[in-house]
Order: structure tokens, then sequence, then C-alpha cells
């Protein structure tokens, strides 16, 4: 079970980061508020368990790399998975 829908200012401040606004604004671009049948270029952030799941795995590589240079210094981890490759 999966439950909750974060947006990118609530994933920013649940993992201590700031993003650019080039990068919060590809976000709030992509996200998609419905969590069923994610769309390839959309993620969707749960709560419990927190993590972002992607409509696919080029979406979920295009997060991973805006998200690891903050790595060393998140207050808590984040999942990144994706359902289609």
């Amino acid at each position: 079970m999966m439950l909750g829908n974060y947006d990118i200012g609530r994933i920013q401040e649940r993992l201590g980061i700031t993003l650019s606004q080039k990068e919060v604004d590809f976000f709030n671009s992509t996200n998609q508020q419905n969590a069923n049948n994610i769309e390839n270029d959309k993620w969707h952030c749960f709560d419990i368990p927190f993590q972002i799941v992607c409509g696919h795995k080029n979406m979920a590589i295009k997060i991973r790399d805006i998200l690891s240079p903050f790595a060393d210094s998140m207050k808590t981890s984040i999942g990144i998975t994706w359902n289609k490759e």
C-alpha cells in the first residue's frame, strides 16, 4: 500500500534541500496528481513509502540526475522507481 501525494515543495522540505527555479519548474510541469497509470514523462511522489514513482525509466533517470548532487545533504532518503522500461 502506498499513501500520499507530495509536490516538489513538500519533497524539498522533507529532504532538506533547495532546488533551482529551473529544477522546480521541471518538477511542477511533470508532476501527475493521480497515482494511477502514471504517464511516461510524469512522476508521482508518495509519503509512505517516501518515493517518487515515474511512468518510465527515462524519467526516473532525469529525476535521479537532478537529486543526486544533493544526496550528501539530504535529511532522509527517497526512492525513485518506474513503471515502464
